[in-house]
């Protein structure tokens, strides 16, 4: 007679309640030696074990991470209440949003990152390392272009390769790769970065509220760009003898900018106004090469390696923001390697827009020269390139017209980027 299998045995919690004695027994000697009067010139050493054993302490994390992602997985939603492994953790597990998120990803990388998996397991990166770059992968794999990389599993080996490579230097730290992320999400498919950075200045907005006790609350929201420059406009260095804050110093700063400005509205300056300094670093690529055309004519698949535009701060700045801002502005050519980025030779500066033109600016418009109308005053407009200087354009009055600053962006968000100039007429 043929033995007929019984039904499936659920897997034997005692490998689980052993872990929890052992996890158990861990933290109860740690505290122990927490309690402890060090002898004196042993303090460095036990700091030392001390940092030895956390890759210890991440690997148990990262493993009970791809328990609960196989337990969470084979439950389902209707077992579980929660639709993912990030909501599981967060509700059930307690862990904050923003660790859940990585760690999640660390689970779901062991069996789609084995490259990244194999560094973590020798200690080459540490959690934190892996989570930020497995959970980089997973965006930049949803965000990549699927005719370019049809296959997500090979645009994820690429990936992680680039981002391991970042994870692997020394002193990296996850702000290092966080930014390689978004570096590489950023060139893989700049036009939605533009799309986000038109969609945050369109939401831009300023409040003021009165609190009941006679203070007042200000709270400001927008794009990148906006940010940077404020930021360049209120952050001053503190003098000597300045017990100010930074925070007060940016209050002070802003209260004394706007009471100026609000002095001298109708004032006519014989000069044009002094701008915030804000540098941005721009690889000559970006600037004047079509991404899209460059993308299409591709020879072979690779990710790209040029480097978005970023400002001494390290912000990255999507194109539409590049183009507006090299309208009128002042260039200086730095060669740097490609490979390590090191500075070789730095070049003099030029302005884009001369003062002269600029005057002849102001003679010739009273306005804002955009072509639906504008009202803003000419004395507190940006010279602007009717056909922008990064596509050939040229620095001569017959290209040149006046867009507050509102429209100078505008323009480039358009997706033509392009409207045609508006002429005064003769003698006028």
């Amino acid at each position: 007679m043929i033995e007929q299998p019984g039904p499936q045995q659920a897997p034997s919690p005692n490998g689980l309640e052993r872990a929890a004695a052992l996890l158990a027994e861990a933290a109860q000697e740690l505290s122990r030696i927490a309690e402890q009067d060090l002898p004196p010139g042993v303090a460095g050493e036990q700091a030392q074990a001390l940092a030895d054993l956390w890759p210890h302490l991440d690997h148990a994390t990262a493993a009970w991470a791809r328990a609960a992602h196989q337990a969470h997985r084979s439950a389902g939603r209707g077992a579980t209440g929660q639709p993912n492994l990030e909501k599981w953790m967060q509700t059930s597990a307690g862990i904050p949003a923003s660790n859940a998120t990585k760690l999640a990803a660390t689970a779901r990388a062991a069996a789609t990152l084995p490259d990244a998996q194999a560094a973590f397991e020798a200690n080459e990166i540490s959690l934190g390392h892996y989570g930020e770059l497995a959970h980089g992968v997973e965006k930049a794999t949803r965000e990549r272009c699927t005719e370019q990389w049809p296959e997500a599993t090979e645009f994820q080996a690429a990936a992680e390769q680039r981002l391991l490579e970042v994870a692997r230097l020394p002193q990296a730290t996850c702000g290092h790769i966080g930014r390689a992320v978004r570096t590489l999400r950023l060139a893989l498919n700049p036009d939605r970065a533009d799309q986000e950075f038109r969609h945050r200045h369109e939401q831009r907005s300023l409040n003021l509220t009165a609190t009941p006790g006679g203070g007042f609350y200000l709270e400001a929201w927008g794009d990148a760009l906006h940010g940077e420059i404020l930021r360049a406009c209120l952050d001053t260095a503190p003098t000597s003898g300045d017990e100010r804050t930074s925070g007060q110093r940016r209050f002070d700063a802003l209260v004394h900018t706007l009471t100026w400005a609000a002095e001298h509205r109708d004032d006519a300056p014989t000069t044009s106004p002094r701008k915030p300094l804000l540098n941005v670093i721009v690889p000559l690529g970006r600037l004047t090469a079509d991404q899209n055309h460059q993308a299409a004519g591709a020879a072979e698949k690779a990710l790209p390696h040029a480097e978005p535009a970023r400002t001494d701060t390290g912000t990255l700045l999507p194109d539409a923001a590049v183009r507006a801002l090299a309208t009128d502005c002042w260039l200086r050519r730095i060669l740097t390697d490609p490979a390590s980025g090191t500075v070789l030779d730095v070049g003099r500066t030029h302005r884009l827009i001369t003062p002269g033109q600029r005057r002849a600016l102001q003679v010739h418009h009273t306005t804002c020269a955009w072509h639906e109308g504008c009202d803003v005053p000419v004395r507190y407009c940006q010279g602007d390139h009717v056909t922008p200087w990064s596509r050939g354009g040229s620095t001569n009055l017959a290209n040149l017209q006046p867009l507050c600053r509102t429209h100078n962006l505008h323009k480039h968000y358009q997706a033509t980027r392009h409207h045609p100039p508006i002429h005064d007429p003769p003698g006028g």
